[in-house]
């Protein structure tokens, strides 16, 4: 009876001190995560901060560029370049000074926000006082792209000069300073992580010491149960151990990957180029990066919201898994840009890969809930054996970068590999070379025909070696509107030559009784083109995404262009197919015939603009209604040539039509 007693009373001691050595255990390890969660996150937000600071940093230098941009064109009298630039000059003067109100007040967001350490209330507001600057130098920004006399712009064109240099070396300090509080929170994690390993250590090795073994002292009065409890002890402190190390993976996780796709994140990915290319130079391991980019991705989130935006970003990453080889690594670089390396791959081997990524992309059905999307990516690719010598990650990065909007400018859903160029040796070589060959067409047309060009005067060779200066050879006026026109035709080989006043920039080669024929373009016919372009560009570009029905036609009632949308209602299946054509021969007879006394009523010039409500079908059956108007288009004499008509998709059905 009395030994039952005692049995009894060492089970309740026994278990009183279990119990309590679990709950120090659960208290820490809740403890070690939540210290480690916050850390983490306040880490993120650093991380955040700084490629704003990096950004705001970018866009002092781009308004500077085209601040002095601004002020050439306008001495030149170029002034339509100038209202384009200075539209673009305005919107980079907004880009800052968001960043800067984001920086100085640290919210980042209606739901993020960091505290500024006293260091950086210092930079912001204290003698450097880089905010109240920063707002200086952007509401400049703004005055200069609304100028039009040429004494309010040289007078702030005097103040960026001033400003400029000082303000970039201070905005350098903003970025330097959160990388040091960024870095400084990552001692902090290892600091912590060591610290509360150690507790966690010493904790257990009290518990043995004043739990553990008295209660294994006490179990020998019990020799039936002792074999049993000391297993349990050893099964206890092997889980401990484990959640320990399966702890310390999470963390080492949580630092290496995009927490959002699982895949590897930027910080991992400049570790690992970094040491393929330190293996290349090493081994000659060819190696290859991709940059891929998802197309109109903003639509998504503008349209559907984040939650729909999110998917679709792991939905991308699952597809990268599934279709790269097992070797390969996959990072998410940022936003919706991810990234591809590709060790010991050759050229073709890595473009099919692209391609392929493209294809499977395109042809996926992106599908949550009730919504369903198609999307297009993007890509730039660089491979070591097209383009070698590169030895900083930053600059492998950056043409890749230049390769992929490359494609996005070309009309997206492509890819584009970054050509070999000839790389300055020093800054004034730098300086000099405005235009570099991308291909070799040219070295290979002087072996095949000789250096004989019959437009110049001038030997091939002069050219191809650098004997001849090209920028010696144009105006410098020219520079910056050719070199961006070099940059727009660059499938196009180009060489400046000369012809006494010099006035070359582009030029096509074709072969001609065994000689090679140098056809120019003269410098202000070529950038006229380039406007042209882009203002084409952008006119398709609003055709392409506009959900209204949009259209001109001529004074015969013909298409001359439409949105794409306008396909929907009509019986054309292509833009091109639609061109030409008239409303009876795309729409049904009664449509037809609303629309055509709409028309007749702006080409009689009794209107200034005919409106109606009208109902409409769609090739797929939806119905609904319209709010169709047509304006006149008119030559510069006020005669009608055309007109403009756009139908407007009304949520309800109109009470009365007209």
């Amino acid at each position: 009876m009395n030994r039952d007693i005692t049995s009894s009373y060492v089970k309740k001691v026994i278990t009183k001190r279990y119990v309590f050595a679990l709950g120090v255990i659960a208290v820490l390890s809740t403890l070690a995560l939540s210290m480690l969660h916050l850390v983490l996150k306040d880490t993120q937000n650093i991380a955040y901060v700084v490629n704003i600071a990096g950004k705001q940093r970018m866009l002092s230098q781009h308004i500077a560029l085209d601040v002095h941009r601004v002020h050439h064109r306008h001495e030149g009298k170029d002034v339509e370049t100038a209202k384009i630039i200075q539209r673009r000059l305005e919107r980079l003067s907004d880009e800052m000074l968001h960043a800067n109100t984001m920086l100085s007040s640290g919210k980042l967001s209606d739901t993020k926000e960091i505290k500024l350490t006293p260091e950086m209330q210092e930079l912001y507001f204290g003698h450097l006082d880089i905010a109240k600057r920063v707002e200086a130098y952007v509401h400049a920004a703004k005055e200069l792209s609304h100028a039009q006399k040429a004494q309010d712009m040289q007078k702030l064109v005097l103040f960026f000069n001033s400003e400029s240099e000082g303000l970039l070396e201070d905005l350098n300090k903003v970025v330097a300073q959160y990388q040091k509080e960024g870095e400084a929170d990552l001692r902090t994690i290892q600091r912590m992580e060591n610290i509360i390993y150690a507790v966690t250590l010493i904790t257990l090795l009290l518990e043995v010491i004043f739990i553990f073994q008295p209660m294994a002292r006490q179990l020998t009065e019990l020799a039936g149960e002792k074999e049993m409890f000391m297993s349990d002890l050893r099964t206890q402190v092997e889980l401990r151990t484990l959640h320990l190390e399966r702890a310390n993976e999470q963390l080492n996780k949580l630092a290496s990957h995009d927490p959002l796709t699982g895949l590897f994140n930027r910080l991992t990915f400049e570790t690992d180029i970094n040491l393929l290319i330190k293996h290349y130079y090493n081994h000659k391991a060819p190696f290859a990066v991709i940059l891929f980019d998802i197309d109109w991705f903003k639509d998504v989130n503008d349209t559907y919201g984040h939650d729909v935006g999110d998917f679709v970003l792991s939905e991308f990453a699952k597809l990268l898994r599934e279709h790269f080889r097992h070797e390969d690594k996959i990072y998410r670089a940022g936003g919706e840009e991810f990234v591809a390396l590709l060790s010991r791959i050759s050229v073709e081997e890595s473009l099919m890969i692209a391609q392929k990524i493209r294809h499977v992309v395109e042809e996926h059905l992106f599908k949550i809930g009730s919504v369903m999307l198609h999307k297009t990516v993007s890509a730039g690719v660089y491979h070591t054996d097209v383009h070698s010598g590169v030895k900083n990650y930053k600059n492998i990065y950056k043409m890749t970068d230049i390769a992929l909007y490359r494609a996005k400018e070309e009309g997206r859903n492509r890819i584009i590999l970054v050509q070999e160029t000839h790389e300055p040796k020093n800054s004034d070589e730098a300086h000099k070379s405005i235009f570099l060959f991308e291909d070799r067409t040219l070295c290979k047309l002087v072996e095949a025909y000789g250096p004989i060009f019959e437009t110049t005067g001038y030997r091939a060779e002069e050219f191809v070696h650098k004997e001849r200066d090209f920028c010696s050879l144009i105006y410098e006026a020219d520079h910056d509107v050719l070199q961006e026109g070099a940059l727009s035709y660059s499938k196009t080989l180009r060489i400046v030559c000369a012809d006494g006043k010099i006035k070359i920039v582009r030029l096509n080669l074709r072969e001609h009784k065994g000689s090679v024929v140098v056809e120019m373009v003269d410098a202000k016919l070529l950038a006229e083109g380039i406007r042209d372009a882009m203002l084409v560009y952008n006119f398709n570009a609003m055709l392409e995404k506009t959900n209204d029905f949009i259209y001109f036609k001529d004074a015969n009632h013909l298409f001359t262009a439409a949105s794409k949308t306008l396909l929907n209602i009509t019986s054309a299946k292509t833009q091109e197919e639609l061109v030409g054509a008239t409303d009876y021969e795309v729409f049904e007879k009664e449509y037809a015939d609303a629309y055509f006394k709409l028309e007749k009523a702006v080409f009689s010039g009794n209107v200034d603009v005919a409106q109606e409500y009208q109902p409409y079908k769609s090739v797929d059956g939806k119905e609904g209604w319209v709010d169709n108007r047509k304006y006149p288009i008119k030559d510069t004499e006020g005669n009608i040539i055309g007109l403009f008509g756009v139908a407007r998709i009304l949520p309800d059905k109109p009470t009365k039509t007209s």
